[in-house]
C-alpha cells in the first residue's frame, strides 16, 4: 500500500479528486467520530461535524493565505473539536467526560495550528495557560453556563461571596495571560 504525505492529499484535496476524500475519511474521521461519541454525541453527529470540518478545510485550501502547520489529522481533529464544542454551548449540554479526561483529550491537541487565530481559538490557548481549577470554572459558568449557585454546590463553596471571589480570581487569571500573550 502507498502511502501518501499530507502536501500530497492536500494536493489531491484542492484538485477535489474523488479518491482524495476517501483517504481523508479514512484518515480522521474515526478520531473525530470517537471524540464527538464521548462527548454526549452520536454517530450522525459525528457525521455532520466532519463534513462541516471539510467544507471548512476546502474553505482553506482555496485561499493562497493558508499554510499547514501542523499534521492533516491534528488539524482536522481541531476544526472538528472546536465545532462540537461551540455546537454543545448551543445545546447547552455539558460533556460526558469529566474536566479531567477532557483536558487529557484538548491538550492532546494544539489549538494553535491555525494560521489566523479566531477569538474563541486564542481563549482556549489562555485557559490552558492557567489553573485546572480556575480552567474547570472558567468553563463552567461561561461556556456551559452552569448558574453560580450550582457551581457553588459543586464545589461546597460557603455562600455567593465566596463563589464570586473565585471567579473573580479566575477572570482575573485569564486577564493576565491575555496581557501576557499580547507582549509576546
Amino acid at each position: 500500500m502507498q502511502i501518501v504525505t499530507d502536501t500530497i492529499l492536500l494536493e489531491m484535496l484542492k484538485k477535489e479528486e474523488d479518491i482524495s476524500f476517501k483517504m481523508l475519511y479514512n484518515l480522521s474521521f474515526d478520531s473525530v467520530s470517537n471524540f464527538i461519541r464521548l462527548n454526549s454525541g452520536t454517530k450522525e453527529d459525528a457525521e455532520d461535524v466532519f463534513q462541516e470540518t471539510i467544507v471548512i478545510l476546502l474553505e482553506k485550501l482555496r485561499t493562497t493565505e493558508f499554510k499547514l502547520s501542523a499534521g492533516l489529522k491534528t488539524y482536522l481533529f481541531a476544526i472538528a473539536k472546536n465545532i462540537w464544542f461551540k455546537r454543545l454551548r448551543e445545546r447547552k449540554i455539558s460533556l460526558v467526560h469529566s474536566v479531567v479526561e477532557q483536558e487529557m483529550i484538548v491538550e492532546s491537541f494544539e489549538t494553535e495550528i491555525y494560521p489566523e487565530q479566531t477569538n474563541e481559538q486564542k481563549m482556549e490557548v489562555y485557559l490552558q495557560n492557567i489553573t485546572t481549577h480556575c480552567r474547570w470554572i472558567i468553563r463552567s459558568l461561561f461556556y456551559l453556563q452552569f448558574p453560580i449557585e450550582s457551581l457553588m454546590e459543586t464545589m461546597g463553596w460557603k455562600n455567593k461571596h465566596t463563589a464570586n471571589n473565585q471567579k473573580y480570581k479566575c477572570v482575573q487569571m485569564i486577564r493576565k495571560e491575555m496581557l501576557k500573550q499580547e507582549k509576546a
